[in-house]
Order: C-alpha cells, then structure tokens, then sequence
C-alpha cells in the first residue's frame, strides 16, 4: 500500500525520485517514530 503511494507521487512529480526518495524516508522514519511511540 505504501508503495503503491510512493509510486503514484512519482508519476505526478514526473519521476523526481532522488526528491520523493527523501522525503519518502522521512515519512517513513516519522510514521515508524508515532507507532513505536504508542
């Protein structure tokens, strides 16, 4: 399902993937961080 997300973000910025990769990771690391914290 997130893939699926990341893939969908890379076709509307028109492939910008060094860009969507970043902030992708960040995301991740931030949604990671709110479940660990519960």
């Amino acid at each position: 399902m997130f893939e699926d997300f990341m893939k969908n973000l890379q076709g509307m910025m028109g492939g910008n993937a060094d860009y969507i990769n970043k902030q992708m990771e960040q995301m991740q690391k931030q949604m990671e961080a709110q479940m660990n914290a519960h």
